[in-house]
């Protein structure tokens, strides 16, 4: 693979280790003649992230999700974990001291390359930014309860709960895993929702869409009841407002997210 620009994105303030690993990082690529730019993740834009062979993205998951956010083309995406004692580093594929052995592995086409579906999502036709993780539509107070009407296929239902997660397979690993919901293979076209705290009382004694996975293209329908919800994506993209009757349909993204993979499950073991 011949690579000729970086995007280095990295998380402002970084403690010692972190920008130890961003030195590490400039180090090796500088060795190799390879040139770079350096960016901090509060500063990207969809300009900044075309035209690079690849953005090395030193951090943790929430970087590389909120870079994912502004990706729209086939560009490569290269996580290396900032810190492996703290931050879990699910779509990480290796640490500072293993990055110059696995950046040569990549320019000899020897590492394997995942390709992540991701979730796309209207509001009244209005597109939102792409999730690599999951949707989240509920209560735009943690403490408030979300009233809707949910969809999906010839399934319809009224219901109030603590919000809805829609999620990817790669965001099966993460917060809808911890809600309840099931693991997929990270590359499957499969996506998955589940109901968080669905309401059950004298006036609504059955909830029958609860969890499910769904096949690709599927699509999931959620009208808002109330002036108070909102519909945010991968928990790090803006917090869009939903209106009384608005409606939100989330279904699959045909753009998918190109991520280099160390081949192991746990790379830090």
């Amino acid at each position: 693979m011949e690579i000729k620009n970086i995007l280095i994105v990295h998380k402002e303030n970084l403690c010692n280790t972190a920008n130890e690993t961003v030195n590490t990082v400039k180090l090796v690529l500088n060795k190799n003649n390879i040139h770079y730019n350096e960016l901090c993740r509060t500063k990207l834009n969809k300009d900044c992230v075309k035209n690079n062979d690849l953005i090395i993205i030193v951090g943790g998951d929430g970087t590389v999700l909120k870079v994912a956010q502004f990706i729209k083309d086939n560009t490569l995406l290269l996580s290396v974990n900032s810190n492996p004692k703290q931050t879990e580093g699910f779509f990480s594929c290796c640490d500072k001291d293993r990055f110059e052995k696995l950046l040569t592995k990549l320019m000899k086409d020897k590492c394997k390359i995942l390709e992540l579906n991701r979730l796309k999502a209207t509001i009244d036709g209005k597109e939102m930014a792409l999730a690599l993780n999951e949707y989240y539509i509920g209560n735009n107070d943690p403490c408030g309860m979300a009233r809707y009407n949910i969809k999906i296929n010839k399934n319809e239902e009224y219901q109030k709960s603590s919000g809805v997660l829609v999620s990817t397979a790669s965001g099966s690993y993460a917060w809808i895993k911890s809600a309840g919901g099931k693991e997929l293979k990270q590359e499957s076209d499969k996506f998955e929702y589940l109901v968080r705290e669905p309401f059950i009382a004298r006036l609504t004694p059955k909830v029958k869409i609860t969890k499910g996975q769904l096949k690709k293209d599927t699509i999931i329908e959620i009208m808002s009841d109330t002036n108070n919800m909102i519909i945010v994506a991968d928990a790090v993209g803006e917090r869009q407002p939903l209106k009384k009757t608005q409606r939100v349909l989330i279904t699959t993204s045909n753009k998918k997210i190109k991520l280099v993979s160390s081949k192991k499950k746990g790379w830090w073991s």
